[in-house]
């Protein structure tokens, strides 16, 4: 859906195909504040509210970011199958900050 939505990627508060106001999960952190950054040792303002990505597959799969989908197998109707997706993206240098895990 990301390409049906006009080649954006969307965040908490944004509102996705048929109207869904999109949430920032249950157990995330809600609201922005100030934190001293592990990864650059400086004060920053955090807010939650942004797109999230990692340079690790394992990190990224996590339970806490990657909820697994269960659907029934077309051919086994009595099989359930459990899948994550995750996609590979480019990100243009020096377009984002890094932070410690949050996990």
């Amino acid at each position: 859906r990301v390409f049906e939505a006009g080649l954006v990627l969307l965040k908490p508060v944004d509102v996705a195909l048929g109207g869904r106001r999109l949430e920032i999960a249950a157990g995330h952190i809600l609201g922005s504040f100030t934190r001293i950054n592990d990864y650059t040792g400086t004060e920053e303002l955090f807010n939650p509210n942004q797109i999230f990505t990692s340079p690790s597959i394992l990190y990224a799969g996590h339970p806490a970011y990657a909820k697994p989908i269960v659907f029934e197998h077309e051919m086994f109707p009595n099989r359930r199958l459990r899948a994550k997706f995750a996609f590979q993206l480019r990100q243009r240098p020096e377009s984002y900050g890094i932070g410690q895990e949050t996990v």
